[in-house]
């Protein structure tokens, strides 16, 4: 079995009393998903649930991928939504050193923020791949079609392989909203174009053609993870909410908020994770820090959302997280089996004999287990995500669990979980001075 664990009881700081309190507002929303869910034409806010059932879609991404796979490089040109899930997914089942360790396969690099340095080092080394006459494959995307940072960097990036290549068009893969400028762009020029649903959000786009045609590129089998996201949603559209993972977290999460826990602290215990809480943590601040509630009252709330890694952060952060202020409700994701088995072997570093012939993966778990139990001394609330394995199936159900609870979230906060209307701010005032 395949199927993630979601673990609360006794830890979590709440009663079933005080979650089934707040039930029908969870009740109310699964009404809205359902909806959503029989609405064919993403017409619904709601409707980035129907994108693991999109078949139609699911083909063509599928079709154009085949396309590149010959190819050295994939370029995500992208920022925010327009990358992180794609991101998150390709380290979390490829590893962080994808690019360092595979051989004969596509690679990735993502472009995101206007660092001249940062370009210049992504510049060279597709100036390196076109000298050797390799491919690469430039992804630029951006659900608004007029990013500032994605359309400066695809700006330059054009500048050059109109230069060196004859066919550049056909390295060009541009994906936004349709009839954007970018889509204009793309359709006037006759690059391919991959449509994003226009009431489907940037953070909650990882299985649309965002996510799905850069992940399916580089290898990773977008069926499995598909269906990993069409579990979940079948599990969290239950009106049972304690066999409702998504509902159970949201609650949890509000209940403690109320305590003041105003941080929610994603404690990951495998390193390749580490972007899925990036990933998270874009989906927690823009979908609930609000201004306003639904009806525009001023309200100005919303849960700050911090990403640790085990077990590097119990050697930077743990001292604040046990003696600081008791203002934290923390979410612990572990991995039930790791890929590798590494065994520590009897041998001249007798410093710690005691580990001598445990695996790597023993260590890890007695480790999770010491940190628990001081959280339970402490009476630090927390719950756990368990995945069996990182493997396509669990990490869909693991991003589609998280869309779902920030969904329930932003209901019993009262606030829309769909919009970012204070980041409009900043990009107005930075016109200014462009």
């Amino acid at each position: 079995m395949n199927e993630l664990i979601f673990r609360y009881e006794n830890t979590c700081g709440v009663t079933k009393f005080d979650m089934a309190r707040d039930s029908e507002v969870v009740s109310k929303t699964i009404d809205y998903m359902i909806g959503a869910s029989k609405d064919d034409d993403y017409d619904s806010s709601f409707s980035s649930i129907n994108l693991p059932f999109d078949r139609k879609n699911i083909i063509k991404i599928r079709k154009l991928a085949r396309k590149y796979t010959k190819a050295s490089y994939i370029i995500v040109i992208g920022i925010g939504g327009s990358n992180l899930g794609t991101l998150s997914v390709q380290e979390a089942l490829l590893g962080k050193l994808y690019n360092q360790t595979s051989e004969d396969k596509v690679k990735i690099l993502y472009l995101e923020t206007v660092d001249p340095d940062y370009l210049t080092d992504i510049k060279t080394i597709i100036e390196r791949e076109v000298k050797n006459k390799k491919k690469v494959v430039i992804n630029c995307i951006s659900k608004s079609g007029t990013t500032t940072e994605t359309i400066a960097n695809f700006s330059v990036l054009i500048d050059y392989l109109k230069e060196n290549l004859k066919n550049y068009k056909d390295s060009i893969v541009i994906t936004t909203d349709k009839n954007s400028k970018l889509w204009e762009l793309g359709e006037r020029e006759g690059y391919e174009l991959l449509e994003i649903p226009a009431k489907v959000g940037g953070r909650y786009s990882v299985f649309s053609s965002v996510g799905l045609f850069p992940l399916a590129v580089i290898g990773i089998d977008i069926d499995q993870l598909l269906d990993g996201a069409r579990k979940m949603i079948e599990t969290c559209l239950s009106k049972d909410i304690f066999t409702n993972p998504a509902a159970l977290s949201a609650l949890i999460i509000y209940n403690n908020y109320k305590k003041q826990k105003t941080i929610h602290n994603t404690f990951l215990f495998a390193n390749d994770l580490e972007s899925i809480g990036r990933w998270y943590r874009q989906l927690t601040a823009e979908s609930l820090g609000k201004e306003k509630d639904l009806q525009g009252k001023s309200i100005s709330n919303g849960i700050t959302p911090i990403t640790s890694i085990g077990t590097t952060d119990l050697h930077s952060m743990v001292q604040l997280y046990l003696g600081g202020l008791n203002d934290k409700l923390t979410t612990f994701v572990i991995v039930n089996e790791f890929k590798n088995h590494v065994e520590i072997k009897e041998n001249e570093v007798d410093v710690l004999p005691k580990l001598y012939n445990k695996e790597m993966a023993f260590i890890m778990n007695a480790i999770i287990q010491g940190v628990e139990k001081t959280y339970l001394n402490r009476q630090l609330p927390y719950m756990e995500i368990i995945l069996p394995k990182k493997i396509e199936y669990c990490i869909g159900q693991l991003l589609q669990m998280k869309m779902m609870e920030i969904m329930f979230l932003g209901h019993l906060m009262n606030v829309n979980p769909f919009d970012q209307p204070n980041v409009e701010e900043y990009k107005t005032e930075t016109k200014k001075y462009l």
